[in-house]
């Protein structure tokens, strides 16, 4: 059967490029087509690249968030070594050692100070240095890596290749409008599977070579792992295009239960089993991997939202 769809549609392909070669009347409308299509492609294309900047554009404008969950030594870690910034310890300790010095320490709000003589005990005791919160250490570092391109955004988007897609359901309403040629529902549906997943290699091609820090957002469903774990699942829309392979890709991460912060507790508790829309900024730890059968894409949360 795949044998003689093949050949009814080589020799559709046939007659149009017979069309095309002897200047028939039908050429204007087969090149309509093709740049419907194409202006069909081009609008996909655009919509992913304006939902990605749209994503990229409202993380970058958050004015503050409510931690689901945080690891809090590592945000400080990573906030201070990314900014280099003195802590208090430090500037006491360079201060106290100093009779008279120049102090000069980059903080969010610059500190600049003149210090004279032997009596600094008073100026030290009365200094007060801006406290920076987790929530802004976070934001900052949040903003930073993204403006950087050093955290990956968007992974949770699908991104096909459409062209292949729009031209065979093109070939086969021709067939059916121009010559009233008809094709079991089953045989094209099986044909249009193979090519929506290879449309999908795009995205998949992403997800496996995935590395570094992501920042993804999408409703998770909440579920439970062992006894001490929450697991939060995003089914992928890619899934969609590979369901001849009967695969779902999904991207997951979990919580310790004991570390959920204590103000979403109890909404952790009553949300298993439903979806719930979070955001994470994490590590990959393993991303999917086809040739193992393996369509789980994992990350381990720096911080959940």
């Amino acid at each position: 059967m795949v044998f003689v769809i093949s050949r009814i549609i080589w020799v559709f392909l046939r007659l149009v490029i017979t069309r095309i070669r002897y200047g028939s009347p039908a050429i204007d409308l087969v090149r309509s087509d093709l740049e419907d299509i194409r202006q069909t492609i081009r609008q996909e294309k655009k919509k992913i690249a304006d939902a990605i900047e749209e994503k990229r554009s409202n993380f970058l404008n958050i004015p503050n968030i409510s931690f689901h969950y945080v690891d809090k030594e590592q945000v400080t870690n990573f906030y201070n070594d990314y900014f280099r910034e003195p802590t208090i310890e430090s500037l006491v300790s360079e201060m106290a050692t100093e009779l008279s010095c120049d102090v000069k320490g980059k903080l969010p709000q610059i500190i600049e100070a003149k210090v004279g003589g032997k009596d600094i005990s008073k100026w030290i005791s009365t200094i007060k240095l801006p406290d920076t919160s987790l929530n802004g250490m976070f934001l900052r570092y949040q903003r930073e890596t993204i403006k950087k391109k050093q955290v990956t955004i968007g992974l949770e988007v699908v991104d096909v290749e459409l062209t292949e897609v729009l031209e065979f359901q093109k070939i086969i309403e021709d067939l059916r409008e121009r010559f009233d040629l008809r094709i079991e529902k089953h045989v094209l549906n099986e044909k249009e599977a193979t090519i929506k997943e290879k449309a999908a290699e795009n995205t998949l091609v992403k997800l496996e070579n995935a590395s570094g820090y992501v920042l993804i957002e999408g409703q998770f469903k909440v579920t439970i792992s062992g006894d001490d774990y929450y697991k939060c699942v995003y089914r992928h829309p890619v899934s969609d295009y590979i369901l001849e392979s009967q695969k779902t890709v999904t991207i997951s991460f979990l919580l310790n239960k004991v570390a959920i912060e204590p103000h979403v507790a109890g909404n952790y508790i009553d949300s298993v089993g439903q979806s719930i829309p979070l955001r994470v900024y994490g590590n990959v730890w393993q991303p999917i991997n086809r040739e193992a059968n393996d369509w789980e894409f994992k990350v381990t949360p720096l911080a959940v939202y």
